[in-house]
């Protein structure tokens, strides 16, 4: 029974990446020798081989909210910039990866598209501002046609025959271009503001990724 019962609740912990399980039985060794003792061995020794094969997810869980961690020190270390978006990237390296696998061009290729679009405009805004015209072509192919580029490749890529060690290498490079793109059109405009609004905009940049998503 509670091995059936460990079973059912074991699938749900997973996929919620949390969860714990107490066994709660006599004495391993108890005084006198009954037939209960036999299942209270075998039930210790089947908890203790049960908690090293779940103690994988925990380690990996840990790892992944620690890397998390790093990247907001370092973020706001170097840009004042509280990141609260980080989950909205992991997620979106899963969803593209799960696309690839699918032999289907992920949502994040449009998404890069549209966001390199939007920065060549404002680009061309700026040097306009600054009286720099001639910077112009630098500034798109820079901020629109390398991530251009790489929405085509994962575009023309995206294929059931993909290898997965390419399919992790076209996520990477999709998933890693929206980063600057997103700080140039969010975060840019408003690198002399105060870490209030910075703040401020990191909620909306989170609610605008996550309705995208």
């Amino acid at each position: 029974l509670v091995r059936r019962l460990t079973n059912e609740f074991i699938p749900t912990m997973r996929a919620q990446r949390f969860g714990r399980l107490i066994n709660i039985t006599g004495a391993n060794e108890p005084p006198g020798v009954n037939i209960a003792s036999v299942a209270k061995a075998a039930l210790h020794n089947w908890a203790k081989g049960l908690s090293r094969e779940l103690a994988q997810d925990g380690i990996t869980n840990g790892a992944v909210y620690a890397l998390l961690a790093l990247a907001l020190v370092l973020v706001f270390a170097v840009t004042r910039v509280i990141w609260i978006p980080s989950g909205e990237f992991v997620a979106y390296g899963t969803l593209t990866l799960a696309g690839l696998q699918l032999g289907k061009p992920p949502g994040t290729v449009g998404l890069l598209v549209g966001m390199a679009l939007v920065a060549g405009v404002m680009e061309v805004f700026a040097c306009v501002q600054r009286g720099e015209p001639g910077r112009i072509p630098r500034q798109l192919a820079l901020w629109t046609g390398i991530p251009t580029a790489i929405a085509g490749v994962a575009w023309w890529l995206a294929t059931p025959e993909l290898p997965f060690w390419a399919q992790i290498l076209v996520t990477l490079a999709l998933v890693t271009a929206l980063g600057p793109l997103l700080y140039r059109i969010a975060y840019q405009p408003l690198a002399e503001a105060s870490v209030l609004v910075l703040l401020i905009v990191s909620v909306g940049v989170h609610f605008t990724l996550t309705g995208l998503g």
